[in-house]
Parts: structure tokens; sequence; C-alpha cells
């Protein structure tokens, strides 16, 4: 089952805009929207938290620290501990045209084509990071909860250049 989050902006202003209510009638749709309404409060839960919004927690701070420790040596010459790789190595670029084919109703770029090149830099620069194929995560709401949020901050025209990295 897909999630979707409904948006809308006033064709005047610009401006986010009320998008009309759902109300469930039968049982299923009662639970799909009861879902929908957890997944959303998980959303908000993760944003509220963001490094956008709070600096990091000594625990975390802590395990920074200890993973830039682990890449210096006695003398503090950096190093790599074999286990692990520098992120320069395994960094990706890619550009693409944006085409009218992959355009929405106001004639700019679809989010969901944006968010799919997104995915798929991102599950390839995992790959190459781990020498291995990576798997996305399949369960129904671990995958809602745990996803990256993506955004779209300003629309995308037609034959934009869109650089990619990853």
């Amino acid at each position: 089952m897909a999630s979707f989050t409904m948006v809308a902006r006033d064709s005047r202003t610009g401006k986010a805009y009320q998008v009309n209510r759902l109300h469930p009638r039968s049982d299923e749709e009662r639970r799909i929207y009861d879902r929908a309404s957890a997944l959303k409060d998980a959303r908000k839960e993760r944003a509220s938290k963001s490094l956008d919004r709070l600096p990091p927690t000594e625990e975390e701070r802590l395990v920074v620290h200890d993973l830039f420790l682990r890449t210096r040596d006695l003398n503090h010459s950096v190093k790599l501990p074999e286990s692990m790789r520098w992120i320069s190595d395994t960094a990706h670029e890619s550009i693409n045209m944006c085409h009218p084919q992959d355009r929405n109703i106001h004639n700019s770029i679809f989010g969901g084509f944006l968010m799919r090149e997104a995915f798929e830099l991102a599950w390839m620069s995992a790959s190459m990071f781990s020498n291995t194929v990576t798997s996305t995560i399949t369960n129904e709401f671990e995958s809602s909860t745990r996803r990256s949020n993506s955004s779209c901050h300003a629309s995308v025209v037609l034959a934009s250049l869109l650089p990619k990295y990853g």
C-alpha cells in the first residue's frame, strides 16, 4: 500500500492551502485513516527531533567523537580502520535534464519523479559503500516511518538541469 501526503497551494498567493479533510465511512477506511494518522504523528515527531531543530545529544556526540578518534593513530596521523571507508570514496554525482514526460499538471517536474531519482542515487551509493547489493525496508509500517523525508522547496521547471549528489 502506498502512502501519500496531500498538500495544496493557493494559485494566487502560492502559499499553503487547506486540503479538504477525509471522513472515513467504513471500518476499512477507518483502519487506513488511523494508520495514516499514526504515520503523520511519527513524521511530526521525527521532524521535531531533527538536527535542523535540536543539537546532537551527548550520546550522539560521543559516538561521533569515538569514530573520529578511530581515524587517528598515536602520532595523530590520519588513518582508516579496515572496517571503514572514506565517504568521498563512495560519493556519486548525476545530472538529469527534466523532460516534458516527467511534468505534472502545473507544467513543472512531478515530485514522484524527483523522489525516484533521489532514491536510486542513494541506493547506488549505499550499494557501492557496502560492496554489496543493498535491500530496502519492505515492512509497510517500518518503511513509512523510517524513510527519509523528501520535500521540494521550489518547483523544478521543464528543461532544468538537475544535479544530484549522493
